[in-house]
């Protein structure tokens, strides 16, 4: 049995949280609806689909949650050969670079964005006695796609409120394969004195604004500012390209309202492979040389162009799209500070 009146003030409080009315009384629905011991160990997006909601809501979703004492969060790691989940913790920091599987005595290595998922319990105190158990043996759902830590990092709410959850660098998670994204102003510098200080400072304010939501709405996830820099993570290289041109033309039109034209724009560079999740300074970061590439070959940008890695177009959805768009490349090696040897970095025109 569950504690209506506990469940309806948490509910309560996540509405007046900003929470929309409409996904408020979906999920009192799906509580009431389904038995306890079916409110145990969910897999995030069974309840998006019970509820209409989209994948990036769902993901902020499950922070609130878990913040507003409405879920319980469970990292839940699974065998990559029978599909069990072989170990579960409370705290990603608990999670080590492997695991094994019991079912099949098997040794596996743990990556971020493929077999660490969350699953969602309904809170202990919404229960009348005690919670049921969660069962001893669970199997992965392949009817839907998992959550993974790849996709909760890129969430502000996330990474505000859990940072302290993620390891430090000497016990990180591993990424087996992401794309980085780096952007940069072209001439920022040039614009304060162009325009003036105040209006510089809105113009890099609109220019975060139109990044943020850009990103965010084709399921990348900023990881941080650096100055007027962004660095942003996406699961894959062909929507990273699609949105480094989309977030050209929204900055090359913020420019141009603020009249500044000819010789500024958004660089924009890409790479792409393995990363760590790791905790600097109790901020959550992507550490590891596709990082680096992604900072380094950034400057190779320009207003025309984005400068992309050897390791981003081995992606064959990439390739077809650009096989079949009218789009310009130019291959040029370059030495790129820490990176041993020349490396290739191709420049792609905006169609």
């Amino acid at each position: 049995m569950l504690k209506l009146p506990s469940l309806k003030a948490v509910l309560t409080r996540m509405y007046r949280n900003g929470i929309p009315k409409n996904t408020i009384e979906d999920l009192y629905k799906f509580f009431v609806k389904n038995k306890p011991e079916n409110l145990i160990a969910i897999n995030p997006n069974f309840i998006a689909i019970k509820t209409g909601i989209s994948h990036l809501e769902m993901l902020n979703l499950s922070v609130d949650g878990v913040l507003s004492g409405l879920f319980e969060m469970q990292w839940d790691i699974n065998c990559p050969r029978c599909g069990n989940i072989a170990n579960h913790t409370h705290a990603l920091g608990d999670i080590h670079n492997h695991s094994y599987c019991q079912s099949c005595q098997l040794d596996f290595d743990n990556y971020a964005d493929q077999n660490i998922t969350i699953s969602l319990s309904l809170h202990p105190n919404l229960f009348e006695g005690t919670p049921p158990e969660p069962p001893a043996m669970r199997q992965v759902d392949k009817r839907m796609a998992v959550v993974t830590v790849l996709d909760l990092i890129g969430v502000p709410k996330f990474r505000e409120n859990f940072s302290n959850q993620i390891p430090n660098l000497d016990h990180s998670v591993k990424v087996r394969s992401v794309t980085l994204m780096f952007t940069d102003l072209i001439q920022s510098t040039a614009i304060y004195h162009d325009i003036g200080d105040l209006k510089a400072y809105v113009l890099v304010k609109e220019h975060f604004d139109a990044l943020f939501a850009e990103i965010t709405a084709h399921s990348g996830g900023v990881i941080k500012t650096i100055g007027d820099a962004v660095m942003a993570v996406f699961h894959e290289p062909l929507i990273a390209v699609k949105v480094s041109f989309e977030l050209k033309k929204a900055v090359k039109a913020i420019l141009s309202k603020h009249k500044l034209e000819e010789g500024y724009g958004l660089k924009v560079g890409l790479a792409s492979g393995p990363a760590l999740v790791v905790n600097m300074n109790k901020v959550l970061d992507l550490f590891g040389t596709t990082v680096n590439k992604a900072a380094r070959i950034v400057g190779f940008s320009d207003e025309q162009n984005i400068a992309v890695c050897q390791s981003t177009l081995t992606d064959a959805d990439l390739n077809r799209w650009l096989g079949n768009g009218a789009f310009d490349t130019r291959t040029i090696k370059e030495e790129l500070k820490g990176i041993p040897g020349l490396s290739k970095v191709t420049l792609i025109q905006i169609p």
